[in-house]
């Protein structure tokens, strides 16, 4: 998974979300400044569900209308290149 970057990369895109008004998101993780509660694994769980498939939050973005578009999580990851990471198979 290291050599890979099956973990790293995706946390670098959904760790810490820079947004559209200059403030930020976290992704639900004990890591970050993510500020809700989370008791147990079920609670993590259904916010990190939340997080990455539902929430939508302003991000900026240079190609849209008006400089800002809706994203959620998933819609932040981005393809890990094979040049750069000669371990990643298909």
């Amino acid at each position: 998974l290291g050599l890979k970057r099956l973990a790293s990369m995706p946390d670098r895109t959904t760790n810490t979300v820079n947004l559209a008004n200059g403030g930020n998101a976290y992704r639900p993780t004990v890591i970050n400044c993510y500020g809700n509660l989370i008791k147990d694994l079920e609670s993590w769980f259904n916010q990190w569900m939340f997080f990455m498939f539902k929430d939508r939050m302003q991000v900026a973005d240079k190609k849209a209308d008006g400089g800002v578009s809706l994203k959620s999580g998933y819609e932040l990851l981005v393809p890990i290149k094979r040049s750069k990471y000669p371990a990643l198979t298909e």
